[in-house]
């Protein structure tokens, strides 16, 4: 197996298994690469083949893309990253309750609320 084929996999069932994606140094160890260019290299071509994509300079915002139709939105990597396990959405009765009130309005609410609740909390402040 190839090592960029090898890092997609890891990638899939990281996300699979935690809800997030993996830092470049978790993929690096995963699949036996110590330099983080070198792993760097590989999600740069998976992104130009359209298998991954991700927000430059931000950790843990690798998304699988499924496809030119498929392709991840900021909309569906911020979902994705408010439904990890430490995310202000993680229940289902939050996420329920959360998009009942964004039936509610327009999709630039709806974004400016999920860009609010991924950012991380003020310390003693409740969301």
């Amino acid at each position: 197996m190839s090592k960029k084929k090898e890092i997609l996999e890891y990638i899939k069932s990281y996300i699979n298994e935690k809800g997030y994606s993996p830092t470049i140094r978790e993929i690096g160890k995963a699949v036996g690469l110590q330099s983080t260019s070198a792993v760097s290299f590989h999600l740069v071509k998976l992104r130009k083949e359209g298998k991954i994509d991700y927000e430059e300079g931000v950790p843990r915002t690798i998304t699988i893309c499924l496809g030119d139709k498929g392709r991840t939105t900021k909309f569906d990597r911020l979902v994705t990253q408010l439904q990890a396990k430490d995310g202000p959405l993680h229940s289902r009765l939050k996420m329920a309750a959360f998009l009942a009130q964004v039936q509610l309005s327009d999709t630039r609410d709806a974004m400016g609320w999920l860009e609010y609740l991924a950012k991380p909390a003020e310390k003693g402040a409740q969301r």
